[in-house]
């Protein structure tokens, strides 16, 4: 693998990996060039077939540089994702998609349970007034 140097941003920059192109770029370690809060946006990343590298360790980029990442639909669901990891040998990838402690899905599910239970109570209530001035009319 041959590595270009270390990546300085001065702008905002993008790197468009194009399509279907088992890509593979590697930059030296970066973590001490400047970005000076500049945003490095990647489009067309597809984990199983492209890599990125910065230098060979997991301190190829500082964390200020890794939330500095803009992802354009990296997961094919369109969306865009700030935010990025870096493994073990300075291959960085999309920051997982965050997902919610099991006490927050378990408060949303009581919740509407709880709202489920008052909407029934509410139509049962409704019915037997509805029903109930039916029956004085007749």
């Amino acid at each position: 693998q041959e590595t270009v140097g270390a990546l300085t941003l001065t702008g905002a920059a993008s790197l468009d990996l194009g399509s279907g192109n088992n890509s593979m770029l590697a930059f030296a370690d970066t973590h001490a060039a400047s970005w000076a809060g500049n945003v490095l946006s990647i489009s067309n990343y597809s984990d199983a077939t492209e890599k990125i590298y910065f230098g060979t360790t997991s301190g190829g980029l500082s964390a200020s540089q890794l939330s500095e990442i803009v992802w354009y639909n990296p997961y094919g669901t369109g969306g865009t994702y700030t935010g990025a990891t870096i493994d073990f040998d300075g291959r960085i990838r999309p920051a997982p998609l965050p997902v919610p402690e099991p006490k927050t899905v378990v408060a949303l599910l009581l919740l509407a349970g709880v709202l489920a239970w008052r909407e029934r109570n509410t139509i049962g209530r409704l019915s037997t007034m509805l029903r109930g001035s039916a029956c004085i009319r007749d």
